[in-house]
């Protein structure tokens, strides 16, 4: 695996084909790239030119064959099959006679409120990154490639679950936790404050989902 601050230019609405920042960037910074030893000192960055060498090698064992490519196209397209499935079900439940049993609507609220609040987390953050010029494009690491995809999925069917079973406080106990944890430090200042806020609002879109799931859930005689 290669890492290198990239001085090539990305178009608006273009992502890096390595990393997957996204433009408009003249330059960014932890560029990588996964490559086979035999590429070492020849492979060159098709964005900026800049020749991948052993100075910019950082000696991890990944997989260089499209394995986990393959892998996160088909976690990114379960999550979205998993949303349009359960949104779906909800949305003929609401506004139509046709209704499952309520095990599967069960099932249908935790899975919407889990995985629809991911693609609009994506959108806002991808915005907010675009537009602020104190975050970089690696503040936010695209889709399922970020582990706090994976965390938000778990967090929020147990924000739901929390509040199905009456215990809300299991949620300002999270985020007490969650806000210590995620302060980012070691950045300047006005970058530090301006990552918390992506932090922040990443949280405020996860937890209007699971409000959108508490009231379905009620809307459709759940108590």
């Amino acid at each position: 695996m290669t890492v290198h601050t990239c001085l090539g230019v990305i178009r608006d609405n273009a992502q890096c084909e390595y990393c997957a920042a996204w433009g408009p960037v003249r330059w960014h910074a932890g560029c990588w790239r996964i490559l086979r030893v035999e590429e070492i000192g020849v492979t060159a960055c098709k964005n900026c030119g800049v020749v991948l060498t052993a100075a910019h090698l950082i000696p991890w064992p990944v997989a260089a064959d499209g394995e986990h490519l393959r892998l996160l196209r088909a976690v990114t397209g379960s999550a979205l099959g998993i949303t349009v499935l359960s949104l779906g079900v909800l949305l003929a439940a609401l506004f139509t006679s046709w209704r499952p049993s309520d095990r599967w609507l069960m099932v249908a609220i935790f899975a919407a409120t889990a995985t629809a609040p991911h693609w609009m987390l994506e959108g806002f953050a991808r915005l907010a990154v675009a537009l602020s010029p104190q975050l970089a494009p690696g503040d936010h690491v695209v889709g399922f490639r970020n582990i706090g995809a994976y965390l938000g999925v778990l967090e929020r069917s147990l924000f739901l679950g929390a509040l199905v079973a009456g215990q809300p406080g299991f949620i300002a106990m999270w985020f007490v936790f969650k806000g210590i944890a995620g302060y980012r430090v070691g950045l300047p200042e006005t970058r530090a404050r301006r990552t918390f806020q992506l932090f922040l609002l990443n949280n405020a879109v996860s937890l209007a989902g699971v409000a959108l799931g508490w009231l379905v859930w009620r809307r459709l005689g759940f108590s």
